[in-house]
């Protein structure tokens, strides 16, 4: 486990957007229940007709493909709107957007709008970091304030997207501010 609290610490530096924006610190977690695996990340609001993102780098205890998404549900079925990031190929793999809808096809390469995408493998530990619009048409939003209803799923030892029944799968909420207790 010292892998993964050594990732996380280096959660903290400032992570430049292929956009021109900047993500700042990302200095809220969410240990993702009855796993090994911790998402940071930080949400920058939207502001004078630029929309808002959310910068997140995943932290996996596995050495395999991971994932993390929301829906209106928090599981894979959903209202149609589920979105998923993905990242397979094992490590310099690709991290792509995807619909959870049960198959396994990416976005379309000219409708994917992530931006500052990575996936490392190394010493048990998959990382992939991302960021993406708070907003998309068709997609479930995430949610500023209040909460957001994520699901984490992987499968270790597989670097290439498959079903997961016998691999990783579970439900987290993600907080948006606002909504901590003082």
């Amino acid at each position: 486990m010292n892998s993964l609290a050594r990732a996380a610490a280096f959660l903290s530096c400032t992570v430049a957007v292929a956009s021109g924006a900047e993500c700042p610190d990302l200095d809220m977690t969410v240990a993702i229940p009855d796993s090994e695996s911790v998402l940071n990340y930080a949400m920058v609001g939207a502001t004078d007709g630029t929309p808002g993102y959310l910068c997140a780098q995943l932290v996996a205890g596995i050495e395999g493909w991971v994932g993390v998404g929301f829906t209106n549900t928090g599981k894979m079925t959903n209202d149609g709107t589920g979105w998923a990031v993905i990242g397979t190929g094992g490590d310099g793999g690709s991290v792509q957007n995807y619909r959870v809808d049960g198959y396994s096809e990416p976005t379309p390469l000219d409708s994917q709008t992530l931006m500052d995408t990575s996936l490392t493998v190394a010493d048990g530990v998959t990382t992939m970091t991302f960021t993406k619009y708070l907003v998309e048409d068709g997609q479930q939003p995430i949610y500023e304030i209040g909460e957001n209803k994520g699901i984490h799923a992987g499968l270790d030892g597989s670097d290439q997207l498959a079903y997961h029944s016998g691999g990783y799968r579970f439900e987290f909420n993600l907080i948006g501010e606002g909504t901590h207790e003082e």
